[in-house]
């Protein structure tokens, strides 16, 4: 399967990771409980997992390219 999706982000560098969070929301998989009247949706990749993520690639990313 490929999956080519290309998207532009423009936000302040502070608000970055936010932003690609919910971009990459859609393609997480997560499984749906509704019990006792209370909807818990758990993604199948922690969202603590994904935020590092985000963030050390951001962090790391070679600045000295220019686009």
């Amino acid at each position: 399967m490929d999956l080519i999706h290309t998207q532009s982000i423009k936000t302040g560098l502070l608000d970055l990771p936010e932003t690609v969070l919910e971009s990459l929301s859609g393609y997480v998989g997560s499984t749906l409980d509704i019990s006792d009247l209370q909807r818990k949706e758990d993604l199948d990749i922690p969202i603590l997992a994904l935020r590092e993520t985000i963030v050390n690639a951001i962090s790391h990313r070679d600045y000295a390219i220019m686009d």
